[in-house]
């Protein structure tokens, strides 16, 4: 029987330590069984050990038995120095169509034993319309660059960071084939209504499929996923656009539950790199609870550490709230676990949030779009944000909770973000004492807004609106403590270009890391953000 790989490799970072890099490959395969992997990986490399392979996760609980994500577990021995490494995928005694083995895959940058990982962070991998998804090359031009610096001589990342919309699944509904087609939308299907069990099988079909298409390995995407080792978080679009800014009445309908429940078994598998509801293995960097997705990982030299946390702002939102009560009492004990650790050292933190948590405010536009009676466009993008009145208070919180974890670990902290589909910059500064650090006369929160490497910018006009109807001043909520938009660069207060991020550790500072935009037709808008 032939087999058939719809996805990957795609590559997961795992738990590491200054001896030992640890990733896995993932492939699926459409027609095997859970017996026996169809593919067998190796390498020649030095200080390679790949282990049998384990399924990450198979679908038969989706409804389609015949796929199952196979997982190899990799070790790398690290060197004094960085370098990369090769594997090699070969067929074990099967038949693939459309898959010429083996096939090898190079470029795989191993940091030395006392670097802390080069990252690239990116945000809105995609389109809203279905005609418009695979358009052309130029929609991956800002991929294609990435691929070349990685594979420059003194370049190479470690680590991929995706803040969340890595898929669009809003073509589900588009979809005529698919049975949320039928339903006409998101706002216009009766809540009482219900998918079939057949129909559910084909939603998640169509969302495998989503992922085949966003993430083919002979698209540049694809290629990265294959060489970089990633770690991802998800936002509405992964779900579908505005997931969880809809009225309770729909939120709590049969099919937008249904939805949900094949875009979280999705998500687990291909972004989390597995399910145990899947009948696969548990996502390996989950925090806590398992109603939510709250991720951590460290990063330590004999001096330093870099840490990283990713909010799950999806997953447990609702009109009012942006996470969950689960997460709000595990993100606590996660700053305190974090807060122990690595003492004496020179400390980061690199804190994901899909939705930039300083950014404008549209809170006149947003109470007139609640006082209309019937669904507005756009009314669920604004609700979303950080900044909207229904999440103030829980993003007050957020901030001082992220001010009083700097204060007690003696880390700078700095947070990523993404959602807007422009690049941007917010700074949080605090004189409160139970904030500052140390030595030091203000607490500093840098935040970084990259967005997005593929979805386009606002047109022009339609930008200059965004700027005329939000709000941008200083938010002074806590005594000594205020909040606000700063420039992107000394000519722009924001980058209407698509972008990414770039981030190393500098080595012979105290902490600080060089994160450095890259846009089309502006290469290099350089910040050092300073300890």
């Amino acid at each position: 029987m032939s087999l058939k790989r719809l996805l990957g490799p795609v590559l997961y970072i795992g738990k590491c330590d200054s001896e030992t890099w640890r990733f896995s490959i993932h492939v699926l395969i459409e027609g095997g069984k859970t017996d026996r992997a169809p593919l067998k990986i190796s390498s020649s490399d030095d200080g390679v050990q790949i282990d049998a392979p384990v399924v990450a996760a198979e679908f038969g609980p989706l409804g389609h038995p015949s796929l199952v994500y196979w997982s190899w577990n990799v070790s790398v021995a690290r060197k004094v120095k960085s370098r990369r490494i090769t594997y090699l995928i070969d067929a074990d005694d099967a038949e693939f169509i459309y898959w010429t083995l083996p096939e090898t895959f190079d470029n795989v940058v191993i940091p030395g034993q006392q670097e802390i990982p080069r990252l690239a962070f990116f945000s809105c991998n995609g389109e809203d319309e279905i005609e418009k998804v695979g358009r052309g090359d130029e929609q991956y031009a800002l991929w294609e660059h990435l691929i070349e610096r990685h594979e420059s001589v003194d370049g190479g990342y470690h680590l991929l960071l995706g803040g969340g919309d890595q898929i669009y699944a809003d073509c589900a509904w588009d979809n005529p084939d698919c049975p949320l087609h039928r339903l006409g939308g998101v706002t216009k299907f009766g809540v009482d209504e219900e998918l079939t069990t057949e129909e559910c099988a084909k939603v998640a079909r169509e969302y495998i499929d989503i992922y085949a298409r966003y993430w083919a390995p002979a698209k540049p995407p694809g290629e990265m996923f294959a060489r970089i080792p990633i770690m991802f978080t998800w936002d509405d679009h992964d779900i579908f656009d505005g997931w969880g800014s809809y009225k309770p009445d729909r939120m709590a309908s049969r099919v937008f539950q249904q939805v949900f429940e094949v875009a979280a078994r999705t998500f687990e598998a291909f972004q989390l790199g597995g399910s145990a509801k899947l009948n696969g293995r548990e996502p390996l960097l989950v925090y806590g609870n398992a109603e939510h997705y709250l991720q951590s990982i460290t990063f330590d030299t004999d001096d330093a550490q870099l840490a990283i946390i990713m909010l799950d702002s999806r997953g447990g939102r609702t009109l009012d709230r942006v996470l969950s009560d689960s997460q709000w009492l595990d993100l606590p004990k996660l700053f305190d676990e974090l807060a122990e650790q690595a003492k004496g050292k020179r400390r980061h933190l690199l804190f994901v949030s899909t939705l930039p948590v300083v950014y404008m405010r549209f809170d006149g536009v947003l109470k007139t779009m609640e006082a209309i009676p019937y669904p507005v466009p756009l009314e669920d993008d604004l609700h979303d944000h950080w900044e909207s009145h229904r999440h103030r208070n829980e993003r007050e919180q957020l901030i001082l909770e992220l001010l009083k974890y700097g204060k007690i670990s003696d880390s700078t902290v700095t947070i990523l973000s993404g959602d807007v589909h422009i690049g941007a910059r917010g700074i949080i500064r605090s004189t409160d004492p139970d904030h500052v650090r140390d030595g030091r006369e203000v607490a500093v929160v840098e935040q970084v807004t990259s967005s997005g490497i593929v979805s386009p910018p606002p047109p022009r006009p339609i930008f200059w609106c965004i700027r005329l109807f939000g709000r941008e001043f200083v938010d002074r909520f806590h005594p000594g403590l205020e909040a606000h938009v700063i420039r992107v660069s000394k000519k722009r207060k924001f980058l209407v270009r698509r972008n990414y991020l770039t981030i190393e550790s500098l080595a012979d500072d105290d902490g600080s890391l060089k994160i450095e935009f890259t846009a089309e037709r502006l290469r290099h808008i350089s910040h050092v953000i300073i300890d």
